[in-house]
């Protein structure tokens, strides 16, 4: 199996390498190491990574952290082939911000299965992602570049594994028949039946001017010079 050099991958005063291939095999390629790390995610189609004997599924939104000792490859899809942003740097890189702002926090590089190394964005985390890369996918290839973009990335996962998941709604309630009945449900009430605004219920469902309960029920309030109040006497002889 081979390993992979990061000094093949690095010009002079390079501190990364940065690349975003497009995978439409359907079988994946000879296993690989490394002796760094890379960090890429899927942006688009649907494929397979394939890491220390097990197969991953790969989809937009998709997040993976690989260890410099960890036997890898990928496969995409004919249909939607798959593409990812692959960032690979030094282990000294990380070694040294690990050392410098890692405190107790958990080694996003730590051993163990693959899935405890991945995560899985939102297309908002998505976009906030994109732009922490854009630097270096413009072309920088600086330590600062990298180091920036490993720090941003790092605040990105902790905001993902410390998020409040959120609360999924009951079956029946998710029901479109569900949702009808409550929303109609609040209209009746907001039309009338609460009578907080004083209309006529149901005067807007037919299409009638809703008439004040002031106007309907206080005609025999108002004052004899009130004109509304002469012209109902008139009317009525």
């Amino acid at each position: 199996m081979p390993e992979l050099k990061i000094a093949n991958f690095l010009g002079r005063n390079e501190h990364c390498h940065v690349a975003a291939p497009v995978l439409a095999q359907l079988k994946p390629a000879a296993t690989h190491s490394h002796d760094f790390l890379e960090i890429f995610w899927c942006d688009r189609g649907h494929g397979g990574h394939w890491i220390n004997g097990d197969r991953r599924e790969l989809a937009p939104g998709v997040l993976v952290f690989v260890r410099a000792d960890d036997e890898h490859a990928f496969t995409g899809s004919a249909e939607m082939p798959l593409r990812i942003v692959n960032i690979a740097f030094m282990r000294e890189t990380w070694k040294f911000l690990r050392d410098r702002y890692g405190g107790e926090e958990r080694d996003l590089f730590s051993p163990g299965d693959a899935e405890t190394r991945e995560r899985r964005l939102s297309p908002a985390q998505m976009a906030e992602l994109a732009r922490h890369a854009a630097e270096l996918r413009g072309g920088a290839r600086s330590r600062e570049a990298i180091e920036r973009f490993l720090l941003n990335l790092t605040q990105l996962v902790r905001q993902i594994d410390t998020a409040q998941p959120t609360a999924e709604l009951p079956a029946w309630l998710e029901s479109g028949d569900t949702r009808d009945f409550i929303a109609g449900a609040f209209c009746c009430r907001h039309d009338g039946v609460s009578g907080s605004r004083g209309e006529e219920p149901g005067a807007r469902r037919a299409g009638r001017p809703a008439v004040s309960r002031h106007d309907a029920d206080g005609a025999g309030q108002r004052s004899e010079n009130d004109p509304r109040r002469r012209a109902i006497n008139d009317d009525s002889g």
